[in-house]
């Protein structure tokens, strides 16, 4: 099944006071991690709340990741959490890191996280917490458990697996509020050696015994604080993430995993919002076809809140504007398979937008009690997102029309400088019929645009220089071209 949507839209990549070659072209956009693979969690009968990691600080505090190098033994991909203090600042000195990770039940939840110092920076005094908080829905902010480890108890040579647990008794009034996982270094500490005092902080795990039953592995988000392509953002008791079913959708899944967008109904909200959305590429004129599978998950299927295809555009100085939003009717989704919904939508070459990143969202907004009387939310799957793009193109100093500005273009205009040429042709990127300095200014101006979303390093060679270096670079877009 297949739904389609086509919107004429007033965005555009225009090339101001460039006069060159055409190329008439049609892109496969690559979306990294489009069937939402990259961030392996574990297998679950149904999607639960997915929070994300929060950084806070106080006075001389300061929290975030970053990648050891070398890294430390044992350590989990290429970052680490990081939450650091020293001697300055006051006593409400703090710096932490926490997670609203799942909806509260009778049981005992387990956490697991490995645990080092920053080498030359070990902490003298101040210990390492791992707290529990009840947290949202109303309620409440109930410290369930605290948990302090001295100094001494870790290494700034490996990683030291660190796990603590909670119980929750039937009727506690935690139930049905967001379990917090916490981070903590608190106090004032200029370490071992004066310039503070760090933890590092990797692989977080979490799992659920339920009362009666058996031990199961929950999600967390950047479990391992690796750099996620896609953003995930929520408000209200919305909520976003990676779901790996038991049973993948039948015959239409892409992959073990699916992304989804959930919200609650809750009734202290007014509004809630789960999304998930990814910075694609460069605006570009042509016509765009955005191709996103989706389904509503069993048991949480939606009774008035729509599944929103947004596509943003973010100019420079991150300034973000709707371009088009798409609610996806009620019933053109089902729970069994995925349906793949393609939305086309047209930019005209006349816009004053240059540069401008295509923002995609994926977004549940709203208040919405479900089909679900128990757990009122509605939850959205979704799998093997696509971007393609079919159109001309003229970039700026792209004279061997091969649609990059690079280094290539450099060689085509030294090879033609001083000559008269039919306007536009050659390396005449001003259209005036002469190959000259201002064709030169052009190309360096633009240097590195491309109609690939990626970035490049390069020295400008001046126009007397005899090297021509050959730029590096891999091809991010299949690209299917007619010359002019």
């Amino acid at each position: 099944m297949s739904l389609q949507w086509r919107v004429l839209a007033g965005f555009v990549l225009i090339a101001s006071g460039y006069v060159g070659c055409e190329s008439v072209f049609a892109i496969d956009i690559p979306i990294p991690n489009g069937s939402f693979e990259s961030t392996v969690v574990p297998a679950t009968s149904e999607t639960g709340h997915m929070g994300r990691w929060t950084f806070s600080r106080a006075s001389a505090g300061q929290v975030g990741t970053y990648a050891p190098d070398p890294p430390l033994a044992g350590q989990v991909g290429n970052s680490v959490g990081r939450i650091f203090v020293n001697s300055g600042g006051t006593a409400s000195t703090r710096a932490t890191i926490y997670q609203d990770a799942t909806i509260i039940r009778e049981g005992i939840y387990d956490v697991s996280v490995l645990v080092a110092h920053q080498p030359g920076q070990e902490p003298s005094t101040s210990p390492f917490y791992l707290n529990f908080e009840s947290f949202g829905f109303g309620g409440a902010k109930i410290l369930l458990g605290e948990n302090i480890n001295p100094v001494g108890t870790f290494s700034s040579d490996s990683f030291t697996q660190y796990s603590a647990q909670v119980e929750i008794a039937s009727g506690h009034p935690a139930i049905g509020q967001y379990l917090r996982m916490v981070f903590n270094n608190q106090s004032q500490d200029g370490g071992t050696t004066g310039t503070g005092a760090a933890y590092n902080l990797d692989d977080v795990q979490l799992k659920y015994t339920p009362t009666g039953g058996e031990q199961r592995s929950l999600g967390v988000w950047q479990a391992s604080f690796e750099t996620e392509v896609w953003t995930s953002t929520m408000s209200g008791h919305g909520s976003a993430g990676y779901y790996r079913p038991q049973t993948p959708l039948a015959g239409t899944q892409d992959g073990d995993q699916l992304g989804f967008v959930s919200v609650r109904s809750v009734s202290t909200d007014t509004n809630s919002v789960g999304a998930l959305y990814q910075d694609v590429a460069a605006i570009l004129p042509g016509t765009y076809t955005w191709n996103v599978a989706a389904a509503m998950e069993a048991g949480f299927e939606a009774t008035t809140t729509p599944l929103k295809l947004n596509v943003e555009v973010i100019a420079p100085g991150n300034v973000k504007s709707l371009l088009l939003s798409h609610p996806v009717p009620l019933d053109a989704l089902n729970t069994t398979s995925l349906t793949d919904l393609e939305v086309t939508f047209d930019i005209p070459a006349d816009s004053p937008h240059i540069g401008s990143m295509l923002r995609l969202v994926m977004v549940a907004e709203g208040k919405d009690a479900s089909s679900n009387a128990v757990d009122p939310r509605v939850t959205y799957l979704i799998d093997n997102v696509r971007l393609t793009l079919d159109g001309p193109v003229s970039l700026p100093g792209d004279y061997d029309n091969n649609l990059m500005v690079d280094d290539l273009d450099y060689g085509v205009w030294k090879s033609s400088f001083g000559q008269s040429v039919t306007a536009g042709t050659l390396a005449d990127g001003n259209g005036d019929g002469v190959v000259d300095l201002a064709d030169y200014t052009i190309w360096r101006d633009n240097l590195g645009a491309s109609v690939a979303p990626t970035l490049s390093t390069n020295a400008v060679p001046e126009p007397s220089s005899l090297l021509v270096v050959a730029l590096l670079t891999s091809a991010l877009l299949a690209v299917r071209k007619t010359p002019c």
